[in-house]
Formats: structure tokens, sequence, C-alpha cells
């Protein structure tokens, strides 16, 4: 199932996979279209949420990414 095709519909567990050029679009930030299709993506689990991204980022998901990242670390620590 793609970004588009998530909408609407519900899994208890999500995987969402994204490559180097995940994003095709021509849209500029803050991508607001982009945004949102991630947001319906990521709420799409009932119970879990798991994103797989490569080492370089598009600037789409690197706020989530980062933010994602640091959680993880600051869990690490404690």
């Amino acid at each position: 199932m793609n970004l588009h095709q998530a909408k609407g519909r519900e899994a208890d567990t999500t995987i969402l996979l994204l490559g180097n050029n995940e994003f095709h679009s021509s849209e500029a930030e803050p991508y607001p279209t982009g945004s949102k299709l991630l947001y319906v993506v990521m709420t799409r689990a009932r119970k879990k949420a798991h994103l797989v991204v490569p080492d370089l980022v598009h600037g789409l998901w690197e706020p989530l990414v980062t933010a994602l990242r640091q959680e993880h670390l600051g869990l690490q620590d404690r």
C-alpha cells in the first residue's frame, strides 16, 4: 500500500520504508501536502508504527527522524 492508499485504513502495525529519493514532488518547504500524507501514514497504526529510513533523509522526513533519534538515544541513556 502506498501513502495515498493508507488514508482511511488502519492496521495493528504499520511499517513505513523510506528510500534516499522517496519524496517525488515539486513541493518545497514546509512540504504541506507531504506532511499531511506522512501524518496519515503514521497514524494508521492501532498499536505500533515502524519507520525505516536511510542515512540521508529527505527534508520532509528530517524533523520526524531527528526527533525519533533523539528520543531513542535518550531512552538508551536511562
